[in-house]
Parts: C-alpha cells; structure tokens; sequence
C-alpha cells in the first residue's frame, strides 16, 4: 500500500477497504489480526482503534 488510490481501488482478489463497513473490510481485519503490515514496527492498539 503506497497510496490512497491503490488502496481504495483494492486487490486481484476484490475490495480491501469498504467505506463505512469496518466489520466487512479485508484491511481493518488484517490490522486488527495484526497481520499488517507486514514490514516495519507494528501499530499500537490504539493506531489500530484509530482505523
């Protein structure tokens, strides 16, 4: 992820972020699982919230 463009506009698997449906969005579940990112320090819980 290295803009909002490429985010929004998602993977070859589909959507990754669905505006305003937190609990259906692939991204919000892969920051929660802490599984993202997968490079660099990892978010806080509250960075975590704060998506």
């Amino acid at each position: 992820m290295t803009s909002f463009a490429g985010l929004m506009a998602g993977s070859v698997n589909g959507a990754v972020v669905i505006p305003g449906d937190a609990e259906n969005s692939l991204f919000v579940e892969l920051v929660a699982s802490q599984e993202m990112p997968k490079r660099g320090a990892k978010l806080t819980p509250c960075d975590g919230t704060t998506i």
